[in-house]
């Protein structure tokens, strides 16, 4: 259904239109350089431009290690002002009554992003250039250079007395 519907739906969300244009894009009205990337952290900006391992790793903290030393990091990535206008995008796609598609058959709030119109401007380009050069530096095991070359960006909501039966289950990606 959704692939037969996804240019109507496509054409619904045209005509309903953005709340804020910029956020479906990773460097809002500059093109591609990432130094135009406001929407990412200063530190995170700069530890990019450089690029060497020392500067990476210096925005990357680690939050757990498994038993085998496999690690778990946390990046302070995104500004609070993308994080909202993110939010109030969300929101108005959401009110706008056209259907969205949700990232599985369990939750009833989220979204696919990649069907709203965050595949090109925003999602690979994060991919490519933000997430790509931290898990190859990280992960350097387990992430070549023709890694990371897919995007499945979603969003869910979790509220208190929503989907209150939500069934146990795992994510199966490399870099999360």
């Amino acid at each position: 259904w959704w692939e037969r519907q996804a240019g109507l739906l496509e054409q619904a969300r045209e005509e309903w239109g953005p709340k804020c244009a910029d956020v479906y894009l990773l460097t809002p009205g500059s093109g591609a350089a990432l130094a135009g990337a406001a929407w990412l952290q200063e530190p995170v900006r700069r530890a990019l431009a450089e690029g060497s391992p020392k500067a990476l790793r210096s925005v990357a903290r680690e939050v757990c290690r498994d038993s085998r030393g496999h690690a778990v990091y946390a990046v302070d990535l995104f500004t609070d002002e993308f994080c909202e206008a993110l939010m109030a995008e969300l929101d108005h796609l959401e009110a706008s009554g056209i259907p969205l598609r949700r990232p599985n058959g369990m939750n009833r709030y989220g979204a696919i992003l990649s069907f709203l119109g965050f595949q090109e401007g925003l999602l690979a380009p994060l991919m490519r250039l933000v997430i790509k050069p931290f898990a190859r530096e990280l992960w350097p095991e387990w992430v070549a250079e023709r890694d990371c070359d897919e995007t499945y960006g979603f969003v869910v909501r979790y509220r208190l007395g929503e989907d209150v039966a939500l069934a146990e289950h795992a994510g199966t990606s490399n870099v999360a």
